[in-house]
């Protein structure tokens, strides 16, 4: 970084000037991107930006009971891992004219808003902005309430009304809350096209739905 300050490069690696001119060529503009890795000015060098699978996965389960009412959870998760959060590189891109961004990139950098992490608008297709960086590499850590069922056993002279053995009431949700730092849809984005080096590049998969479920046990 202090190599950057005294000699400002593109993240071509390109000797430029810090401008707020945008009529100059291959220039670093304010409120553009600064990245580290541009090798004190030798051709770049790529860097690993981290590692698709998780650390670990893990899941726990269990069942309670108390009088007539019984409860079971289950919850899954995995620790570790990096997502590749390819919808916000497109919706908060910021790249060209005409096209629809998440309100996230309205904070972009001005002037007077210079505490900001969304750099300045380039209407351009050669967008320095864009290039690949862990600006949008975020974590894959998850735990999810995957699922949750409580019932309640009515009393027996309610079945006996009905010609029943036994009746019993219950509510039941899958997917009913995720804990997690992405900013994603959903954490579990998995493989692209089931392709296996596409694992976690989240593209904008449609996330696991939230049900809920009502019903009625009955025995005769």
């Amino acid at each position: 970084m202090l190599y950057l300050a005294a000699h400002p490069q593109n993240v071509v690696g390109a000797p430029s000037v810090v401008t707020s001119d945008r009529t100059v060529a291959n220039g670093v503009y304010l409120g553009d991107i600064e990245y580290q890795g541009n090798n004190n000015g030798a051709p770049n060098t790529q860097y690993k930006l981290g590692n698709p699978s998780p650390d670990f996965t893990y899941s726990i389960g269990n069942n309670f009971t108390y009088q007539d009412f019984d409860l079971s959870i289950f919850l899954t998760g995995q620790y570790g891992g990096k997502i590749l959060n390819a919808l916000a590189f497109q919706t908060e891109s910021l790249d060209g004219l005409y096209s629809n961004q998440l309100a996230a990139a309205g904070n972009f950098w001005t002037s007077t808003n210079q505490n900001t992490k969304v750099p300045s608008p380039r209407a351009t297709f050669g967008n320095n902005n864009l290039v690949m960086s862990d600006r949008f590499i975020e974590s894959a850590s998850f735990l999810r309430l995957q699922n949750v069922r409580l019932g309640y056993n009515l009393p027996a002279k309610w079945a006996k009304y009905i010609m029943m053995n036994h009746l019993k009431v219950f509510v039941s949700g899958q997917n009913l809350y995720v804990f997690t730092k992405y900013s994603g849809l959903d954490p579990e984005v998995g493989f692209a096209n089931q392709n296996v080096l596409q694992q976690n590049i989240d593209n904008g998969r449609y996330p696991i739905p939230r049900v809920i479920t009502f019903g009625l046990n009955a025995e005769f």
